[in-house]
């Protein structure tokens, strides 16, 4: 019997160190905000429209800061095709895509809505 209540300490040291250990690795990532897409959202960069082309191959229409950039991702790869100035990205209406795409979703679908009826 005791050799039995010895195993269970030391399953109930081992749960306990184990959700000490999640616990301890939640608090850190909390507390250095390991979390790139937070930060990412907070530099200066967005990503304003993107195409698929193929698997896993895209364009993407990029802002950094005030220069407008158009990039090429696949899996292995990011290429920059092309800069563009802000005159160059407005729409049809004339519109600057950049504040098209500030919408949000309830806006967009209400859009379409009326364009359908």
């Amino acid at each position: 019997m005791p050799n039995q209540a010895i195993e269970y300490l030391k399953l109930f040291f081992i749960l306990f160190l184990f959700i000490a250990t999640l616990y301890g690795a939640y608090y850190f990532s909390k507390k250095f905000k390991i979390s790139g897409i937070k930060n990412f959202n907070n530099n200066g960069m967005k990503v304003l429209q993107g195409l698929y082309v193929g698997p896993a191959q895209s364009l993407q229409l990029v802002k950094i800061y005030d220069r407008y950039v158009i990039i090429a991702v696949t899996k292995e790869n990011i290429s920059l095709l092309m800069e563009l100035d802000e005159s160059e990205i407005v729409g049809k209406d004339g519109e600057i895509l950049e504040q098209k795409v500030q919408k949000n979703f309830k806006e967009v679908f209400d859009d379409l809505l009326k364009k359908n009826k």
